[in-house]
């Protein structure tokens, strides 16, 4: 693969993302994978920290780092506001080259944009997939659509996903067919 042979590399420092639990078991393969080539730091944005640290436990994988959220910041838009700031000073911590996150979450629409404020290659992982309507699924269509907007990879479990990110206008040299993790 293109892809892999020019960015996956000993020089490489990949900052993994993850939120959910779903997130957690979905990108914990891509994290072993790059693990074995690069250097990656794992951070838990603290969407759902147990939930999501749990699941990387079962693939040996510890975060790195974590954000910690009070629990007065779970409405979706004070979770948003909190994880603006605090994945700014992730990223800016952990220097990577690359950002990498999977899914629809409010992890991901932060983390895109924030990787977009600061000028740092992110990578969407399950992206393209789309409803057509932005309250079904909610917030996740939305979420969805900026982080497809912003990302510089695209990495698409199904064909449809990459038809939707094509006649979106992203160009196709950024776009991957993968399947599923």
């Amino acid at each position: 693969m293109v892809w892999k042979d020019e960015y996956i590399g000993e020089h490489m420092r990949f900052l993994c993302v993850v939120g959910t639990r779903p997130e957690a078991i979905k990108l914990a393969p891509l994290i072993l994978e790059l693990a074995q080539h690069s250097h990656v730091t794992t951070v838990c944005s603290g969407q759902h920290t147990s939930l999501a640290q749990e699941p990387l436990e079962w693939f040996g994988i510890k975060p790195d780092d974590e954000v910690v959220i009070g629990s007065e910041f779970r409405t979706l838009a004070r979770l948003t506001g909190v994880l603006f700031a605090s994945m700014e000073r992730m990223i800016e911590k952990h220097r990577s080259d690359m950002i990498v996150a999977q899914g629809d979450t409010t992890t991901v629409l932060v983390t895109a944009l924030t990787s977009f404020y600061l000028g740092i290659p992110f990578a969407h992982v399950e992206a393209g997939l789309r409803t057509g309507n932005l309250r079904a699924p909610f917030p996740e269509e939305l979420n969805r659509i900026v982080a497809g907007r912003v990302a510089h990879w695209h990495f698409c479990s199904t064909k449809r996903a990459v038809a939707n990110l094509h006649a979106e206008g992203i160009n196709s040299a950024r776009v991957f067919l993968t399947g599923n993790t």
